[in-house]
């Protein structure tokens, strides 16, 4: 690709990710970034920009948090670092020819992976994500890896570092001190590194996968029938002779042999492959113009449907239904025609005060036993459900992009700002509907409840379905199946922990026929507080 038209738009390129410095929105394919070059907030923003004086015949302009080279296409962090990077070859090379032909983007991104030169890398790893860490940005990462490899900085730091790819193996240059092999997610010196990297391919990571694919199984099957064989414990014990460790798989970090470890692990994956999903399914399916009529078309429909656009356009929110949309019109008028919708909307606009059958128990009559494992964040209910204590409190924590950003309380129809959850659980409103739900379904990890006239909330996956029939199609569908799975687990692992007295912070709640008494429990065990 030339160079000079994507340098003069401000969009730092690498060899996958490609960046827009003035709008802080970040791509994955050249024709994203050819449509935002077409969008009007963008040429306007350009339209601003000019060469920093002291600085205009080197083409150097300052952008937000950094200074921007056009000619070299990188960034620079302060201005007494100008000098010294005007003076460099590299730059007096580029700035004699403006209009080189630099190379064309080595790989492209599929669900959950990056691809380059026909080699498939987690996108953990290609984000310098080692043993919970971010190489790339030097910092340790608590929460949410996906949140930080969105940031921006993040994301200008991972283009500008050198990457290289020969016989079948890959590695980031991360600094002068430090590089990290994509083959075995790895950090090397660059004494021990050169070694390992001209090693062949199949002994960088033969170890790794054969150790993740016979230990791995074996847990799994071990955990599995955890609940069924009482020979458990002594096997449990056998392997853990054999094997301190255990290798994910997907971003090849080494596990300590721990069931809760393990099983945070895999949830934190399965979170995230999610996001990943969403994200992949409105970059393949995104066909509209960033700017101009069918954009404008598209947010009108939305208004009139409840869909809010995000602010880069890439994809829309029904406020109603509580669902990811890919900017497209047809994707838009298919989720407002679809039963779903129809049934949201019809429950809305007829509402009625006579729930559809009195002979499910409430929630506080179904609850006989109630424990709450704090490091887990679920609640275990009449040793048979697992289930989230957000889920559990009906609520939904809801990210349409930097500007909107809430919780949707199901139980009482309302968003509230993220962080006053505790102030609105505490209202008698809220502590009426939770409590006053019916329990419809809980066999088989399902925990399904009634929390207003033909409206059910599905406990394992926290969403919420007009309608029975609706409702019915769920809980057989593979998604949910799926999060059943995760439940399971979930099951299995507090049934290990109390049958073999692991250590975990847990505490039982006292089961109280006084509704205000079991509610107070349960705010102290989520929230941490007393209601005042």
């Amino acid at each position: 690709m030339s160079s000079s038209k994507y340098f003069k738009n401000y969009i730092l390129c690498g060899i996958v990710d490609f960046h827009c410095l003035l709008c802080k929105e970040t791509f994955n394919s050249i024709t994203d970034v050819d449509k935002h070059l077409r969008w009007e907030k963008h040429r306007k923003i350009l339209k601003t920009q000019t060469y920093l004086h002291k600085f205009k015949k080197d083409y150097i302009s300052k952008v937000p948090n950094y200074y921007y080279c056009e000619v070299c296409n990188s960034t620079i962090m302060d201005i007494k670092d100008i000098p010294d990077h005007i003076n460099k070859e590299a730059h007096r090379n580029n700035k004699l020819n403006p209009d080189i032909i630099k190379e064309k983007p080595k790989g492209y991104y599929a669900i959950g992976r990056v691809v380059l030169k026909d080699k498939k890398i987690s996108e953990y790893i290609w984000n310098g994500i080692v043993n919970n860490k971010c190489v790339i940005c030097d910092v340790t990462l608590d929460d949410d890896m996906i949140k930080h490899c969105t940031l921006p900085d993040h994301i200008v730091k991972l283009i500008e570092t050198e990457v290289d790819f020969q016989n079948e193996q890959g590695y980031r240059k991360v600094n002068l001190e430090c590089y990290h092999c994509f083959m075995c997610n790895q950090l090397f010196n660059p004494e021990t590194f050169f070694e390992h990297y001209c090693c062949k391919p199949e002994k960088t990571v033969a170890t790794v996968t054969n150790k993740c694919k016979t230990t791995g199984r074996k847990l799994l099957n071990l955990i599995a029938q955890a609940n069924k064989a009482p020979r458990v414990k002594s096997n449990l014990g056998d392997i853990v002779e054999e094997e301190s460790s255990v290798m994910c798989e997907v971003c090849n970090e080494e596990i300590p042999y721990d069931f809760e470890v393990f099983f945070n692990h895999m949830q934190r994956h399965n979170y995230e492959a999610s996001q990943m999903n969403l994200i992949q399914i409105a970059d393949t399916e995104r066909q509209v113009i960033d700017h101009g009529k069918l954009r404008s078309e598209l947010a009108a429909y939305g208004r009139e449907h409840s869909i809010k656009l995000n602010a880069g356009g890439s994809k829309g929110f029904c406020v109603l239904c509580s669902a990811f949309l890919s900017a497209h019109l047809k994707v838009f008028k298919s989720h407002v025609e679809g039963a779903i919708h129809t049934g949201h909307l019809e429950i809305k606009n007829h509402k009625s005060t006579k729930k559809s059958d009195n002979k499910y128990p409430t929630l506080n009559k179904f609850i006989k036993f109630m424990l709450y494992y704090k490091d887990l964040k679920s609640f275990y209910i009449n040793t048979s459900i697992s289930v989230k204590n957000d889920s559990f409190m009906l609520m939904n924590k809801i990210e349409h992009g930097p500007h909107y950003k809430k919780t949707k309380c199901y139980a009482c129809d309302v968003s509230m700002a993220l962080g006053t959850e505790y102030l609105h659980c505490r209202t008698e409103e809220h502590k009426k509907n939770v409590m006053s739900s019916t329990v419809i379904l809980h066999e088989d990890n399902n925990f399904v409840r009634e929390i207003r006239p033909n409206l059910y909330h599905c406990g394992c996956c926290n969403l919420t379905f007009p309608f029975i029939n609706i409702l019915k199609r769920h809980i057989t569908s593979f998604s949910h199946l799926a999060k059943i799975r995760e439940c399971n687990i979930a099951n299995l692992l507090i049934i290990f922990l109390k049958k073999y007295g692991v250590p975990a912070y847990s505490e039982q709640l006292a089961i109280s026929s006084n509704i205000d008494n079991l509610y107070i429990q349960i705010m102290k065990s989520v929230y941490g507080k007393h209601i005042i």
